[in-house]
């Protein structure tokens, strides 16, 4: 069935909207140290599977909850990962942004540990 976001969120305030929590996860860089990256996790009681949310350069793992994605996701009964990209998100902080095949070894990085 095809859902709509307005008719989503209105299913997720009437029907209680999971839990929505900060998580710190570690990876090794491909230099060898230890990098801690921030995620918003969602988790239904019973997941079927798991889905992860990678933002763009103008926005941060935080866009996906405030969009009521994760939320959505979670009640859909997935597992719901959004991730900030190092760079981006909670990670601005005198670090610059990753190029195209960075971000991609981060993410591979990432879903072994997530």
């Amino acid at each position: 069935p095809v859902f709509s976001m307005a008719s989503a969120l209105i299913a997720a305030f009437l029907l209680g909207v999971p839990d929505v929590r900060s998580e710190r996860f570690e990876i090794i860089t491909s230099d060898g140290r230890a990098q801690s990256i921030h995620a918003l996790v969602a988790v239904p009681e019973s997941p079927r599977g798991t889905v992860l949310l990678v933002h763009g350069s103008a926005f941060s793992a935080q866009t996906w909850h405030s969009l009521g994605t994760l939320s959505l996701l979670a009640d859909s009964g997935f597992r719901a990962i959004a991730v900030d990209v190092p760079g981006y998100g909670s990670h601005l902080s005198g670090r610059e942004r990753l190029r195209p095949t960075e971000a991609a070894e981060f993410l591979a990085q990432f879903l072994d540990v997530a």
